[in-house]
């Protein structure tokens, strides 16, 4: 599996990164997470075509992120996210029959965080997916992407609203297209930041949430201003101290040289 992460969330994973890929992870690894398969082997062979073609997708998911944790200082994943399959039998459909995978997990969140058959990534809160963001790569990008605003303000949160209207309130934001996808945008300049994102409930539960970020407390009021100004309803850390993004230490193992996750064989 191709990881195509650019070179900041490469460096992030670098600085950040803490855990060891599972290089070696193979399709026998994966049957002993199946108590059916592990019972009679010879079911893979019985198989529903769609499903055994995910197992070679899965395989290849664990053996290039399996293992790794990344910490995440903003947005709705914030905390840390830590990939890799878990739980028994890791891969299942959903209610409407969309095959998905338990493919990382989140210390606080008490919802399930899956990928699907589309390798998009989202969450279930019984038998449901509730898609967030176009992909696992895009879940590391925009983990990057917030780790570079250490120290900026958190100044708003914007609801009900389509996100290029707040890009055009805020004005002169450009679109950074390694932290965007399809179900998620990243805008940015010198002094401001835009991100529109779903939270845990995904696309069609919650409409997007734009979270707004400035680089010190003035530009935060003005940003506030700017926003007021354009009829926007806006949330959050206006009253009393600005919360900031706070800055990320380096703990736990040492990842690779080679700007990449610690690799095992097991």
């Amino acid at each position: 599996m191709s990881t195509g992460l650019s070179e900041r969330a490469r460096q992030f994973i670098h600085e950040h990164g803490t855990g060891a890929v599972r290089a070696s992870f193979g399709m026998g690894d994966l049957g002993l997470m199946f108590p059916t398969l592990r019972r009679d082997p010879h079911l893979v062979a019985a198989m529903d075509p769609a499903f055994a073609a995910l197992l070679t997708t899965v395989v290849e998911f664990e053996r290039t992120y399996g293992g790794l944790t990344v910490p995440v200082v903003g947005g709705p994943l914030e905390g840390e996210i830590r990939l890799g399959l878990h739980g028994v039998d890791p891969v299942w459909r959903t209610s409407d029959g969309r095959l998905v995978y338990r493919g990382a997990r989140h210390p606080t969140a008490q919802c399930t965080l899956l990928l699907d058959m589309d390798g998009r990534f989202g969450t279930a809160w019984r038998d449901e997916f509730n898609v967030m963001l176009d992909s696992v790569e895009l879940v590391l990008e925009q983990a990057a992407a917030w780790a570079a605003l250490h120290g900026w303000s958190h100044s708003a949160i914007v609801t009900g609203a389509e996100v290029a209207e707040v890009v055009q309130a805020v004005g002169d934001l450009s679109l950074d297209g390694d932290a965007s996808g399809e179900l998620s945008q990243w805008w940015s300049s010198d002094d401001f930041v835009a991100v529109s994102s779903y939270g845990l409930n995904g696309r069609g539960r919650d409409p997007a949430s734009i979270h707004l970020v400035a680089r010190a407390t003035v530009q935060a009021r003005e940003l506030r201003a700017a926003l007021t100004h354009h009829g926007f309803t806006v949330s959050g850390y206006f009253a009393g101290p600005f919360a900031r993004v706070p800055r990320l230490v380096r703990e736990g193992a040492a990842p690779g040289a080679d700007a990449s996750p610690r690799r095992e064989d097991r």
